[in-house]
């Protein structure tokens, strides 16, 4: 699809869960593609879901969660990475909280959450 349409703006969300390996090669080949840390920060949030829908989340601890992030935005920097919460299974202050504790660079942390999005919805 990305390479049929690459004019086509595309969110791979949840940076493809569990997936991550592909999203990176994902991300690497096509420029049109992005992925969003949504369903991915908000730890207490993720378990207590995946939890309720039988769902084995116990990898997803902040470890893994930090070392994932920091292995995709050396892979293909922070240019195509969104900032996400996954509303309504997970608590947007909680994932936000969650997601500024990972001690990115601050200029990282504006693409995240505000200037990426910025630059797909062509907002001044």
């Amino acid at each position: 699809m990305a390479a049929n349409f690459p004019n086509l703006v595309i969110i791979l969300a949840h940076l493809g869960i569990p997936f991550f390996d592909k999203t990176t090669r994902v991300l690497r080949r096509h420029r049109n593609v992005h992925t969003d840390v949504s369903f991915a920060v908000a730890f207490d949030d993720v378990l207590a879901f995946s939890a309720r829908h039988g769902i084995d989340a116990a990898f997803l601890t902040r470890d893994f969660w930090r070392h994932t992030l920091s292995s995709l935005i050396g892979a293909v920097g922070c240019e195509r990475v969104l900032f996400g919460s996954d509303f309504p299974f997970v608590r947007p202050a909680a994932a936000l909280q969650e997601f500024l504790a990972l001690d990115l660079p601050g200029t990282a942390v504006n693409m995240i959450l505000l200037e990426n999005a910025k630059g797909i919805l062509h907002l001044p």
